[in-house]
């Protein structure tokens, strides 16, 4: 029996989950383009391959987070160093690229990478 919500390659387009608690969620491959994720609790959740495309993720609690392979490169609202630091993203996430481009976020990304996935 699995404990934890399952939601690969599920379409949550749009979908309305502010302030939602998601902590260790299944969300591989799944479709979030445009979704309000605004302050929901996204600990420990499984984003591998996630269409996060125009999603707002302000005030997300993204600590922990997989994000390899996330497509994140155009949010809406307000995505934080601090979030990306406490996340776990990769050399392949999709990332904005002023946020990319930031030291901090290189070496989050370079301990990531060298702990492994």
């Amino acid at each position: 029996m699995c404990t934890e919500p399952t939601w690969r390659g599920a379409n949550l387009s749009l979908a309305h989950l502010e302030k939602a608690n998601l902590w260790g969620a299944y969300l591989e491959k799944a479709n979030l383009w445009g979704a309000h994720l605004e302050k929901a609790n996204l600990n420990e959740v499984h984003l591998e391959q996630a269409d996060l495309f125009w999603a707002n993720l302000e005030g997300a609690d993204l600590c922990g987070a997989h994000l390899e392979m996330a497509g994140m490169s155009k949010v809406v609202g307000q995505l934080t160093v601090e979030q990306l630091v406490s996340a776990r993203p990769t050399q392949i996430t999709f990332l904005p690229e002023h946020l990319a481009a930031d030291p901090r976020v290189m070496a989050r990304i370079d301990a990531v990478e060298k702990e492994g996935l």
